[in-house]
């Protein structure tokens, strides 16, 4: 390709507002769904986006919506060392996750139909072509965390779930939306646009065979990006952001010691946790070949 700027020009823009209008009316549907279950309307479920629409960095292949329905009914916990439940007045809970993750399954395979419905080991995928619905739909409880917080009373919030192989997953929304806007906002707006600049590149090298590419996620892209220093955005050119970030996470991964300093956006969890798919060397192996691809 010989204009890779104007490439990352075309790249960087937002998504449209028939992709932001096409998301809020997926997480209607997802919350009528809910809403009309007899088993869950009287519970306290919150129904709302997360990932890539959530956050404005989607891209043309991301096709499914990400939705969280967040119970409120149980919550779990992680204590300062030292302490146990007992300190906080924490009784046990009733409503089990098993219980909950089933009930929200039932209530979508009764509003969109057996066959558009496949439950997943984490999520539960939502494909109605009739509704034209493609979702993600993750059942989670609250998560508090207590162990951060200056005061002992005091925790930072977020979302977890059990997979049906039996892990235990932690998330932090609300963290990560709000990192990623003062983010953008510190960087002049450029931080989101190289995220979809990361992002589509990525793809678009998936989509021509480099299998290098198909372990790196959305989510690591996003992160990296975050992590880059602000001073690395706000250059004249697109490419001259995207070669100082792809510069600067090539050189904050050269070993394991390096990488334990890199968050995920949320700044709650470890970007190279054992936990996440990805590992230090396909990322070293994927930045590579990304930039010799980007400088053809």
């Amino acid at each position: 390709m010989n204009n890779w700027e104007d490439q990352f020009n075309t790249w960087s823009q937002a998504p449209s507002q028939a992709e932001q209008d096409r998301s809020q009316r997926i997480v209607r549907e997802i919350s009528d769904a809910i809403n009309a279950s007899p088993k869950l309307a009287h519970r306290k479920i919150e129904v709302f986006p997360q990932g890539s629409y959530a956050n404005r960095v989607n891209v043309k292949r991301d096709s499914d919506v990400d939705i969280c329905c967040l119970c409120r009914d149980t919550f779990h916990y992680n204590l300062p060392t030292a302490r146990t439940a007992t300190d906080y007045s924490f009784e046990p809970a009733t409503y089990t996750y098993t219980q909950y993750k089933s009930e929200v399954e039932e209530a979508l395979i009764d509003r969109f139909g057996r066959s558009a419905v496949q439950r997943g080991n984490k999520a539960i995928d939502v494909h109605d072509k009739t509704r034209l619905i493609d979702a993600d739909v993750v059942a989670t409880f609250e998560y508090r965390d207590y162990s951060a917080p200056p005061f002992a009373r005091d925790y930072s919030e977020g979302t977890v779930l059990f997979s049906d192989d039996g892990n235990l997953v932690t998330n932090f929304p609300s963290q990560q939306y709000s990192n990623g806007v003062a983010k953008h906002d510190r960087t002049n707006r450029r931080f989101k646009r190289q995220v979809r600049i990361q992002k589509s590149l990525r793809n678009k090298m998936e989509a021509e065979g480099l299998t290098v590419a198909e372990p790196i996620k959305s989510f690591l892209i996003e992160s990296l990006c975050w992590n880059a220093p602000d001073d690395n955005y706000g250059n004249t050119t697109y490419v001259s952001d995207f070669e100082n970030v792809m510069n600067w996470s090539y050189s904050k991964t050269g070993t394991d010691d390096e990488t334990f300093a890199l968050l995920e956006v949320n700044a709650r969890k470890r970007l190279f946790a054992a936990q996440n798919s990805w590992t230090r060397l396909q990322l070293r192996q994927y930045l590579e070949s990304a930039w010799a691809y980007a400088h053809q």
